[in-house]
């Protein structure tokens, strides 16, 4: 495919960078109407980008093509009940922690979305309780990296989840 053609090709070109990944467009799974580019509702960053990516996962699931030999570093998915659904978030972040990522600025996939994902039927509970894991894995794996950004990283979850349970008409919980 194109993605992994020019992603390769960067890599390949700039030796010194362990991973990089690109914008994807967003679209509607039933109509195929393109909804959004990703890079649209967070802002893509490059770099050292491990204190960013706490704050917000800008890091799209399909997007990132990674060296082989940062896995022997960092380990892969961490495969557990309390992550549902975020342990490429809990990856990127052991991966940012120990290597700067380059963007590419170009929609090299698409993403489907549609009304009965998984991710929309989840539990906001269940949601919040694997964020904060997320977080607190991220802080225990590079603590020196994370540690200074741990407070802001919980409070902007903790927002996200209040807005998940207002939007369901959820005011109590």
């Amino acid at each position: 495919s194109h993605k992994l053609e020019c992603q390769v090709k960067f890599l390949e070109e700039y030796p010194e960078m362990a991973w990089v990944y690109c914008d994807i467009e967003m679209f509607d799974g039933q109509s195929g109407q393109s909804l959004y580019n990703y890079s649209q509702v967070c802002r893509p960053h490059r770099g050292w980008v491990a204190r960013q990516l706490l704050l917000c996962n800008f890091i799209a699931s399909p997007t990132p093509v990674i060296r082989r030999d940062v896995f022997d570093q960092i380990g892969y998915f961490e495969e557990s009940d309390v992550l549902r659904c975020r342990e490429d978030w809990e990856m990127w972040l052991r991966i940012g922690a120990r290597y700067p990522v380059e963007y590419i600025p170009e929609v090299l996939a698409r993403y489907r979305v549609h009304p009965n994902s998984e991710l929309r039927r989840e539990d906001p509970r269940l949601v919040h309780q694997s964020l904060l894991a997320v977080i607190d894995r991220a802080v225990a794996f590079a603590p020196d990296v994370f540690s200074s950004v741990r407070k802001q990283a919980l409070t902007a979850r903790y927002v996200s989840t209040g807005r998940m349970f207002a939007s369901m008409g959820r005011i109590k919980e």
